[in-house]
């Protein structure tokens, strides 16, 4: 659209609507949030000596996401970390956004590392975290360098 007397303003820039990192930073919320509804760890029941000639197989106690003991915590890092998408970035701010951004996926991936298993749960969760902290990493890069390039 060309400038004209009566628009002295030049029009808005288009912003893409949807960035890599900020997919990955959504994808990996999603991922972890779904996890905690999943199995994260199975543990056998013990049976009493009596008992255990009338079973045929072995019973285990399932473990979900919300059954650990940080659940909140780690959920807490995740939405965060995405919370951080709603400020946009200016070069005052964008060092200790991006920061802060970065602890929390790392916080994330890190809870999730810690009760990894070969379960189904464990494994979207650990996925989730690392897509946390990878987007947020990543979206430090893109401010970074857009901040480098409009300097």
């Amino acid at each position: 659209m060309p400038f004209s007397s009566i628009n002295p303003e030049p029009p808005p820039a288009e912003r893409r609507f949807l960035s890599r990192a900020d997919a990955f930073l959504l994808i990996g919320m999603a991922a972890l949030s779904v996890s905690l509804f999943l199995v994260w760890k199975r543990e056998p029941v013990a049976i009493p000596p009596g008992a255990q000639a009338f079973l045929v197989t072995e019973q285990y106690l399932v473990r979900r996401g919300f059954d650990l003991p940080q659940w909140g915590w780690m959920l807490g890092c995740g939405v965060a970390c995405n919370l951080f998408l709603l400020f946009d970035p200016t070069p005052k701010n964008r060092n200790l956004l991006a920061i802060l951004q970065s602890v929390a996926g790392l916080g994330a991936a890190l809870l999730a590392l810690r009760y990894v298993s070969g379960e189904v749960g464990a494994i979207v969760g650990l996925g989730g975290g690392l897509l946390l902290a990878w987007g947020a990493l990543n979206r430090y890069q893109e401010i970074t360098q857009s901040g480098e390039a409009q300097e």
